[in-house]
């Protein structure tokens, strides 16, 4: 008797470019998405989120940033 592994249907097959993920669908970015939208290092989203000048939202492991949250003044840059 063989056993074979099938994957859950929730699981999405993504890519990292070229597609829309679940939660940019519902106004959510990641950090990289969410750092290359406000021209900064992916370290200075870090940093905004851990110190409590970003909101963010955790799916499991994920830290995923509102998009209604990424303006300039919310990292407290001039731009």
């Amino acid at each position: 008797m063989s056993l074979t592994y099938k994957k859950p249907s929730h699981y999405a097959q993504t890519q990292r470019t070229g597609t829309i993920h679940e939660t940019e669908k519902r106004g959510y970015f990641s950090v990289a998405q969410a750092a290359e939208h406000l021209g900064v290092s992916r370290k200075t989203v870090y940093d905004a989120l851990y110190q409590g000048r970003l909101p963010y939202v955790k799916f499991g492991r994920l830290n995923r940033i509102p998009a209604d949250a990424l303006t300039p003044e919310a990292l407290g840059s001039s731009n």
